[in-house]
């Protein structure tokens, strides 16, 4: 015996619980916020830039400090610590594809990192990183 249909009733309004509703807004503010921040901005691009290569500051791997390195996406604390220490016995990144020589810098993170690295004039005349330990 039932006493009640499970048959849907209409809510106040014509909206149903739940549904997609919150689904759609929640994509809809992320698209938005990605239209509006352009990709790597953690404020340190100009206000003027529109995001590209061409107003982000490179970082030399060869000069930069262990603070320096961390502003970059995905270095943390212990891996800029690796590349400072791997630079001072290996001597200076010739190209920064040299920087795979990194423990804990493989190929997705250097393609990452690729625009946004450089090794500079020190490493011009400098031994190849690896050559010796």
């Amino acid at each position: 015996m039932r006493a009640t249909s499970t048959r849907h009733v209409p809510r106040p309004g014509g909206r149903r619980r739940g549904g997609r509703g919150p689904a759609v807004l929640a994509l809809l503010a992320a698209l938005l916020v990605a239209a509006v921040l352009p990709a790597g901005a953690a404020g340190k691009s100009p206000a003027g830039t529109a995001g590209g290569g061409a107003g982000v500051h490179r970082v030399n791997v060869n000069t930069a400090g262990v603070e320096e390195l961390q502003a970059l996406p995905r270095i943390g604390p212990a891996l800029a610590r690796r590349i400072v220490e791997f630079r001072r016995k290996a001597g200076p990144f010739r190209r920064v594809e040299d920087l795979l020589a990194v423990r804990g810098i493989g190929p997705k993170l250097l393609e990452r990192l690729r625009g946004r690295v450089t090794v500079g004039p020190a490493g011009a005349a400098a031994p190849a990183p690896g050559k010796g330990r």
